[in-house]
């Protein structure tokens, strides 16, 4: 990667799409690695750090929800935005970039035909989601996941449990139709 943020696309084997790093060779697709301030120390800072990751097919998800979840409750604290965060919501960040920073090492296999799709979804009092796997002679893949934050008026866990499946089946018809084309 050049120094601009660029990929020289002739001298390796990754190609920037949509966002994502292809490996052409291993024909799997990762997120560029993020250069995040660990000393980031404000709301703003913290907000432009968290942000600056670029998952379309939210396959990072586990850990960017975490970075919405820290700034809900930055929020809740009536912070300004360069007034600095409390000791243990820094530390928090610091876990959280710490994090950010390594996901480039996990990679997703691209390629997917031939496949059943099993879907999941879950909820929590912070968040509801789903997520889709692909499995194909034995071996599964993630292919797509969605979160959504939690209304902060109190639904109850099986009202989210609800809200989760509503969303997997309002998405679900996208998500078969470019997968399996």
């Amino acid at each position: 990667m050049e120094a601009d943020g660029t990929l020289s696309a002739f001298d390796s084997g990754c190609e920037k799409v949509l966002g994502y790093l292809y490996d052409s060779v291993q024909d799997s697709i990762r997120v560029p690695p993020p250069s995040c301030d660990v000393e980031a120390s404000t709301k703003r800072k913290i907000l432009s750090e968290t942000s600056k990751v670029f998952d379309p097919l939210s396959l990072y998800l586990p850990v960017t929800v975490r970075g919405r979840l820290l700034m809900r409750e930055l929020w809740k604290l009536k912070l300004h935005w360069d007034d600095p965060v409390p000791q243990n919501m820094c530390s928090v960040w610091k876990t959280l970039a710490s994090d950010l920073s390594a996901m480039d090492s996990v990679s997703f296999p691209r390629r997917v035909l031939d496949t059943k799709l099993f879907l999941f979804c879950d909820a929590a009092k912070s968040a509801y989601g789903f997520t889709v796997y692909a499995v194909q002679n034995g071996k599964s893949s993630l292919v797509f996941a969605k979160a959504k934050m939690a209304p902060l008026q109190g639904r109850s866990l099986p009202t989210l449990e609800l809200l989760s499946v509503f969303l997997a089946a309002k998405c679900f018809p996208f998500i078969k139709q470019r997968t399996l084309l």
